[in-house]
């Protein structure tokens, strides 16, 4: 009874509201049953490994670090319990799991047939829904984040391949997000469903913007980081106790087989976190079950397509449905990857050495980004010479020069003064910015209000704060009178997750005649709670100058203002303009960057993040040749430095503002870390202009590195 006691005191304690029936119903089945050993386990269906996920639950939602503390170690506890119980799986047992095993003769993928239920599948053969691989030549962000985890067990989510994806990977339909932007579909639909029958997508893990332009979209760093340590997790309980399916039943990784002729894949729908773990620990070879339903098939064999669900109805021409089909055929993943620059285009090994000889390191996403563009493709080793010998000299060691190398292709200038974006990253500004702050004290949008105090921002009409909600003038609401608030908007509004950044999750909602609509559907404040959870915020649009708005009217266009407190006065260092694009609310899912001079004049051309350059908007065809100047330019410099003299804690700042309609300018949030590589390549200028020797050789000497 020791195993259920933890449990009890720990769940029905901690566990949030939503949660406490499916943990009493668990403690039932728990004093019901008894506990202690592989049968047992058996017999509750792989019980422990939900309540695993029910303290974790707890966790997130409790905030005393007391009980937090207790909860860890509960878990703790039930991890080990888990790891011993497997243990006790005697010669017998393990017998007898082998004998049904072999009973049953499970067949392999390409034997499956329509009454199959368990098949053997190579790890090879395996896709996600999305034509990702698990192969050695395909592409996977779980895949590469195990990898980065072997290879540093202290690695965080924002440092990982999964949160780079979750960030770059945006598609606005299922063709584009198996890399077949060529399709098209007899139905007006996005994401419909796959020819061989209505299987589940795996949109959940993304947060699809809204109805009009439905797209997958970056996790929020919370939400993320729970998918991460879910993999985490499958990946550790793997190694210690290896894959028993048989054991901890529901525990089959579940999917759909292609067949073409002699050869297969296994689409992976339940399971996808176990096929990528398995693979990097090793396994060659797995024991799947064939997910059918009601309109779905086991097996989905190209000679029998007439047939497949979504064909018959008529949602899918052949052609079309033997296109998708064919994607988990010719693709891996890799080719996607490539196209979002998280791997280098066509790589040959000899330049490859090259460009690592003189420091280049070309698994950094920034030089992937460099040579995929274009900008690494001269090499001037005398002028990396240069750089070298003026950072050893102001800043105690060498470092990565591909972004010298990229605005050098880029400008055809030499500018050793720019500041590399890990350096940026990971040493300037944790010196500059009292991190504590950055990831607590500044990270809720739904205070800013309290600490930057001023009366030209965008106006909050609602929040959501762990889930209570709150009007403008603070006042606590239930339910009812907060989505009566929303309904007495009759206006366009804004609503976007409060502790997310790079336009995460951001959306637009109109009210009209007392309804709420995203897009053109109708949503009810529980819609709205599913998707923006516990912590958002809903603001009135801000009408913006002409200025600003001509280039893409549709989304809130703004200036990325960088501010540094140096010798005790805050500086202006530079300004990006960002446009959105696509018809999207956001001005950085898409985003479109070009520099500010310091007249307040915008650049002739227009970056994206993959480092195209433009001189007209690509959805829209504004030309920026004709030229816009920022009104009033001088009062949005003096603006953000007046701002920042509240943010005592943070020397260095990320301001946006937007240009109100009026000229003024507009507080719309602040950040405190950036994408300076892209600002000093837009502006063409280094970060710090003519401080950079001061400023490196202050921080070398807080780094003792001079």
């Amino acid at each position: 009874m020791e195993q259920t006691e933890r449990i009890e005191q720990g769940i029905l304690k901690f566990s949030s509201q939503k949660n406490i029936q499916e943990a009493e119903d668990f403690l039932k089945k728990l004093k019901e049953e008894g506990s202690g050993n592989a049968a047992y386990l058996k017999k509750i269906t792989g019980q422990p490994l939900r309540a695993m996920e029910m303290y974790k639950n707890a966790y997130r939602v409790t905030e005393d670090w007391n009980k937090k503390k207790e909860i860890l170690l509960a878990m703790e506890r039930i991890q080990k319990s888990l790891k011993e119980d497997v243990k006790k799986l005697n010669n017998e047992e393990r017998e007898e799991i082998s004998r049904l095993v072999l009973k049953k003769s499970i067949p392999s993928a390409m034997e499956a047939g329509e009454n199959t239920s368990l098949v053997e599948v190579e790890i090879d053969k395996c896709r996600d829904p999305y034509g990702f691989g698990f192969e050695a030549e395909g592409w996977h962000p779980f895949v590469e984040t195990l990898k980065e985890i072997e290879k540093n067990p202290k690695i965080k989510y924002p440092q990982t391949a999964l949160k780079r994806f979750y960030y770059l990977f945006s598609p606005g339909s299922l063709p584009e997000a198996l890399g077949q932007t060529n399709m098209d579909f007899t139905k007006k639909v996005a994401w419909s469903p796959y020819p061989w029958g209505d299987v589940p997508h795996q949109g959940k893990l993304h947060a699809v913007e809204n109805k009009e332009h439905p797209r997958f979209h970056a996790l929020t760093d919370n939400v993320g980081s729970v998918q991460f340590q879910t993999l985490t997790d499958h990946y550790q309980l793997l190694a210690d106790t290896g894959y028993h399916p048989e054991a901890f039943d529901p525990g089959y990784i579940k999917g759909v087989v292609l067949k073409k002729g002699e050869d297969y894949r296994f689409a992976v729908y339940e399971g996808v976190e176990l096929v990528a773990a398995l693979g990097v620990l090793g396994y060659t070879k797995i024991r799947c079950q064939l997910l059918r339903g009601e309109g779905s098939l086991g097996v989905a064999d190209i000679e029998k397509i007439n047939k497949w669900p979504q064909v018959e109805n008529r949602s899918y021409t052949e052609k079309q449905a033997a296109a998708v089909f064919d994607t988990f055929f010719h693709r891996s993943g890799r080719e996607r990857a490539v196209a979002v620059h998280l791997l280098p285009k066509e790589l040959p090994s000899q330049r490859k050495k090259r460009l690592e000889a003189l420091g280049v390191d070309m698994s950094r996403n920034t030089n992937v980004n460099f040579y995929n563009a274009g900008w690494l493709n001269r090499v001037d080793p005398d002028f990396v010479k240069e750089v070298q010998q003026y950072w050893q000299k102001h800043y105690g060691k060498t470092i990565d020069p591909g972004l010298h190398l990229a605005y050098q292709n880029l400008t055809g200038k030499k500018e050793v003064r720019l500041i590399p974006h890990e350096i940026m990253k990971d040493e300037i500004i944790p010196l500059s910015n009292d991190e504590g702050m950055s990831l607590v004290g500044y990270n809720d949008k739904n205070i800013y209000d309290k600490l930057i105090s001023t009366p030209r921002r965008a106006h909050t009409i609602l929040r959501r704060v762990c889930g209570k909600y709150f009007d403008q003038e603070d006042h606590c609401l239930n339910r009812e009178e907060a989505f009566a608030l929303i309904r007495k908007a009759n206006r366009d509004l804004i609503i976007k997750p409060s502790t997310a950044n790079d336009g995460i999750g951001v959306a637009k909602l109109s009210v009209r005649q007392g309804e709420v609509y995203r897009g053109e559907e109708k949503i009810t404040l529980f819609e709205i709670e599913q998707d923006w959870e516990r912590d958002f915020m809903v603001q009135e649009v801000i009408r913006q100058h002409p200025v600003m708005a001509r280039p893409h009217p549709k989304s809130i266009n703004a200036l990325r203002m960088i501010t540094f407190r140096w010798k005790n006065e805050i500086k202006n260092l530079m300004t990006v303009a960002f446009f959105g694009g696509g018809g999207r609310i956001q001005n950085n899912v898409d985003s479109l960057g070009c520099g500010v001079s310091e007249s307040g004049e915008l650049a002739d051309r227009i970056f994206d993040k993959n480092g195209n350059v433009y001189t007209r908007h690509p959805s829209t065809d504004y030309s920026f040749e004709k030229g816009i100047t920022i009104p009033n330019y001088s009062k949005f410099k003096k603006f953000v430095r007046d701002l920042h003299k509240e943010v005592y804690h943070q020397d260095y700042i990320c301001w946006d503002i937007v240009v109100g309609e009026e000229g003024e300018p507009i507080f719309l949030e602040f950040n405190f870390w950036g994408t300076t590589w892209f600002y000093q390549l837009v502006n063409e200028t280094p970060f710090f202009g003519d401080d950079t020797e001061e400023v490196l050789e202050f921080m070398a000497g807080k780094r003792g590195l001079l």
